[in-house]
C-alpha cells in the first residue's frame, strides 16, 4: 500500500518524503514523517499549513483508495520588521571635506517597498549622499551605502557634532509604515583658527620722504560675532597708517582690506629704522578677542644727513653799508645740543656779533643770523678779503661732533673819497618866456640814444627840465657864479656825464668848513654863496634814479643792472668812467653809495632839506612832462603813483622847505611849479 504526502504551503514547511509503502512483512512499523518550517522572512507570524495524505494506492481491494487523515502544521514565525544601521556612532567627518559611510538594510523582507528619508541634523557642518533609501522585496537585505562629508563652516568654535536623521518610513507594508532607523552620531574636526591674515606680514618698506607701502588684512576664520582690529605704528615717527580700525564681520570676515602706511620723517641723521603696524582684535568673539596682536614689519628709509647749511658764504661791508650778514642752521635734528664756535680770520677789519652758535634739537632748523660789522682801519689800503670760519662743532651726538662748516669769504671795501667839487661855471642869459618843450624822442642824438625805456624816459624828463629852470626869467648873468642853481648844460641819453659832473645845479655848504654868509638882502636873493661846497647832485641824481628802478621792475635797463666791484678804484672815478664811456660798468648802484656817503656828511639839519630837494626835483621833471604830453601818462602814472615812495611824501613839506621859510631862497618862477604840482598831488 503506498500513501503520497505533500506540504500544503511549502513557503512555511516541507515533508521529509513525499510517499509511504507498507508492505505485508512491514504493515503493522511505524513509518516516521519529518515536516520541516521554511523561513519566509516575511514578517507575518505564525503561519499554519497542513501536510496532505493522498488516497492510498494498492492492489488490495480493502486499501485502494483510502484516505489517511492530513496533519495539521503551524509555522512559527521569526521574522521581525525592521531598519539595522551599522554603525550608529564614532564616525568622524572634517571641515577639510573628509567623509564617512554607514549601511543601512531591513530586517524581513517587506510586503511592499520600504523608503526610507535620510537628512543630516546640521549641513554647515555635515552632509549626506542621498536623501532617501528604498528597499524592495528583491533587496531588502542588500545594504545600502550612505557616505556623509564634513563642511567647513570657516567658523573656528572646535570639533561639532552632528548626526544623520532617519525619518519614518514609508511603506504598504504595515510592518514597516511608520517605523523609524536608529539616529547615526558624527563628529565634524575643526580645521578653522581665529587669527588675522595680513599679506604679506614682512618686508615692507617706506621712506622719510613720505614713500608708502601696502598690505592687506582679513581674518582667518568667521567670526561669531563683529571683531574689530585697531591699528597702530609702533613708531609714528618713522611710519603711519591709513586707518585706526578695521571691522570684520560675519558677511566680509575674508574680504582683504587694504592698509597704506605712510613714511615720516624724523629729521634724525642715521640708519634705516625697522618699526611695525600692530593689529589688535576686539568685540563679542571670545576667540578673536583673546588672540595675540599681529605684527607688520617695516623698515623706513633715512634719508637725513649731519650736516651745517650757510646761506651765504661771500659778504662784502663798506663804510657806506657797513653790515653784512649770513645765517647758519643744521641740516638734520641732532640728539644732543650743537655748539659752532665763529673765528673771525681779520677781527681788525670786521666784527661779529655772535661768537658761537648754539643749536638744540629744538630749534635745529631755525636759522641763526651771523652780523659783520665794517670796521674802520687806517691801515688798509684798498679792499681787504678776510674769512670767518665756523669751527669744527661741539656737541655729544656724535654725527655733529667735529662737523665742520663752510667759510664765509668777506671783503672790506675801502671807504669812497669825497671828492673836491669843481669851481661853478658862469650862466649864460636865459630868454625871458619858457621855450617850447622838446619832445622826448628829440632830445638826444638819435645815434646816441638808446632804446627806450625807463633809463631813456628818465633823461629826457631831466633835459625837459633843466631847459623849462633855464629859460626862466630872473637868473641871468648878474647872479654870482654857482649860485644860481642853473645850468645850460645838455644832457643826452647817454649823457650821464653831464648829469654827474654838472656840479653848478644845488649846492650846498659842507658842514665840516665853516658857515658861508649869506649874501646882504637884495644882492643874491639869499641864496649860498660860492665857496667850498659838497656837490649833492650825484645824491639827486641817485634818488631820481632809484625812483627810475623801483618803477621799471622787473624789467630793469642794462644801464641801471648792479656794477662789478672795481678794487682799488673810488666810486667816483668809477662813475666818472661810466658815463663818460671809458668804462662799461654800470653807475645806479655806485650813485647809491654816493647818495649814501654824502647822507652821512651832512648834519641833520641840512640832510632833510638836500632829500626834500631831490624827491621835489623829481615830482617836479614827472608830473610837468605828464601835464606837456598826453601819450606818455599811462608811464608815468605808474612811475609816479605806484610806488611806496610818494605815500611817504609830503608834498607841503617839500614846497616849504624848497621856499626856505619863506625867505625867498627858492629859484624865481617856482611859484608857477608850485600851482601845478599841488592839484596833481591833492594838496
Amino acid at each position: 500500500v503506498t500513501i503520497p504526502l505533500r506540504s500544503s504551503n511549502t513557503a512555511e514547511g516541507t515533508v521529509s518524503v513525499f510517499s509511504l509503502t507498507f508492505t505485508a512483512a512491514n504493515w503493522n512499523i511505524a513509518q516516521t514523517v519529518t515536516v520541516t518550517g521554511v523561513d519566509d522572512f516575511v514578517a507575518d507570524g505564525d503561519r499554519p499549513y497542513t501536510i496532505v495524505t493522498a488516497p492510498a494506492a494498492s492492489a488490495h481491494s480493502n486499501y485502494n483508495g483510502r484516505d489517511a487523515a492530513d496533519v495539521g502544521v503551524v509555522n512559527k514565525d521569526d521574522d521581525v520588521a525592521g531598519i539595522t544601521v551599522t554603525p550608529t556612532s564614532g564616525l568622524v567627518t572634517t571641515e577639510a571635506g573628509g567623509t564617512a559611510t554607514f549601511t543601512v538594510r531591513l530586517t524581513s523582507q517587506p510586503t511592499a517597498n520600504v523608503t526610507i528619508p535620510l537628512s543630516s541634523s546640521n549641513t554647515a557642518e555635515g552632509t549626506v549622499s542621498t536623501s532617501n533609501l528604498t528597499f524592495t522585496a528583491a533587496n531588502w537585505n542588500i545594504a545600502q551605502t550612505v557616505t556623509v562629508t564634513g563642511v567647513d563652516d570657516r567658523v573656528a568654535h572646535g570639533d561639532q557634532p552632528y548626526t544623520v536623521v532617519a525619518a519614518p518610513a514609508v511603506s504598504t507594508d504595515t510592518n514597516y509604515a511608520g517605523l523609524r532607523a536608529s539616529p547615526v552620531a558624527i563628529a565634524n574636526l575643526e580645521n578653522d583658527r581665529a587669527g588675522i591674515r595680513v599679506i604679506p606680514a614682512s618686508g615692507l618698506v617706506t621712506t622719510d620722504k613720505g614713500g608708502t607701502a601696502t598690505f592687506t588684512v582679513s581674518l582667518t576664520s568667521q567670526p561669531t560675532a563683529p571683531v574689530t582690529l585697531t591699528l597702530a605704528s609702533s613708531d609714528p615717527t618713522a611710519g603711519t597708517v591709513s586707518t585706526a580700525a578695521l571691522t570684520f564681520t560675519a558677511a566680509d570676515w575674508d574680504v582683504p582690506r587694504t592698509v597704506t602706511v605712510t613714511g615720516a620723517n624724523n629729521f634724525v641723521a642715521g640708519g634705516d629704522r625697522s618699526y611695525a603696524v600692530l593689529l589688535t582684535a576686539s568685540g563679542g568673539d571670545a576667540v578673536y578677542g583673546a588672540l595675540p596682536p599681529a605684527r607688520v614689519a617695516l623698515t623706513d628709509r633715512n634719508s637725513n644727513t649731519a650736516g651745517v647749511t650757510v646761506t651765504r658764504t661771500a659778504l662784502v661791508t663798506t663804510g657806506v653799508n657797513p653790515t653784512a650778514e649770513f645765517a647758519v642752521a643744521l641740516t638734520s635734528r641732532p640728539t644732543a645740543a650743537v655748539t659752532i664756535p665763529l673765528i673771525n680770520g681779520a677781527p681788525e677789519e670786521g666784527a661779529l656779533s655772535v661768537t658761537a652758535l648754539t643749536f638744540t634739537p629744538a630749534d635745529w632748523n631755525l636759522p641763526q643770523t651771523v652780523k659783520v660789522t665794517w670796521l674802520p682801519n687806517s691801515s688798509s689800503v684798498g679792499d681787504v678779503s678776510y674769512t670767518i670760519s665756523l669751527a669744527p662743532a661741539i656737541s655729544a651726538d656724535a654725527r655733529y661732533g667735529n662737523l665742520k662748516g663752510a667759510e664765509v669769504a668777506v671783503t672790506r671795501a675801502q671807504d669812497p673819497v669825497v671828492p673836491e667839487a669843481p669851481a661853478p661855471q658862469p650862466v649864460s642869459s636865459v630868454p625871458a618866456s619858457p621855450p617850447a618843450l622838446t619832445p622826448a624822442a628829440a632830445v638826444a642824438p638819435p645815434s646816441a640814444a638808446p632804446s627806450a625805456g625807463p633809463g631813456q624816459t628818465f633823461l629826457t624828463l631831466v633835459n625837459e627840465f633843466l631847459a623849462r629852470q633855464n629859460a626862466r626869467p630872473g637868473t641871468g648873468a648878474d647872479e654870482p657864479p654857482g649860485a644860481t642853481g642853473k645850468s645850460t648844460r645838455a644832457h643826452s641819453a647817454d649823457g650821464f656825464d653831464a648829469l654827474l659832473l654838472d656840479v653848478s645845479f644845488v649846492r650846498l655848504s659842507a658842514p665840516s668848513v665853516p658857515a658861508v654868509e649869506e649874501a646882504p638882502p637884495g644882492d643874491s636873493g639869499g641864496k649860498p654863496a660860492a665857496g667850498k661846497v659838497i656837490d649833492v647832485f650825484p645824491a639827486r641824481t641817485a634818488v631820481l634814479t632809484r625812483f627810475v628802478v623801483s618803477q621799471a621792475q622787473p624789467e630793469m635797463p642794462p644801464d641801471l643792472a648792479p656794477p662789478p666791484p672795481s678794487p682799488g678804484v673810488s666810486a667816483t672815478e668809477t662813475v666818472a668812467a661810466a658815463v663818460t664811456g671809458r668804462s662799461a660798468a654800470p653807475v645806479v648802484p655806485l650813485l647809491w653809495d654816493e647818495l649814501d656817503r654824502l647822507e652821512s656828511l651832512i648834519d641833520a639839519d641840512a640832510r632833510a632839506p638836500v632829500a626834500e630837494a631831490a624827491f621835489a626835483t623829481a615830482v617836479t621833471v614827472s608830473v610837468g612832462y605828464v601835464a606837456l604830453n598826453v601819450r606818455n601818462l599811462y608811464l608815468l602814472a605808474t612811475l609816479l603813483l605806484s610806488t611806496p615812495l610818494w605815500r611817504q611824501l609830503d608834498a607841503e613839506a617839500v614846497l616849504d622847505s624848497w621856499n626856505g621859510g619863506g625867505k625867498g631862497r627858492a629859484p624865481a618862477g617856482w611859484e608857477d611849479d608850485e600851482h601845478e604840482l599841488c592839484p596833481i598831488l591833492g594838496e
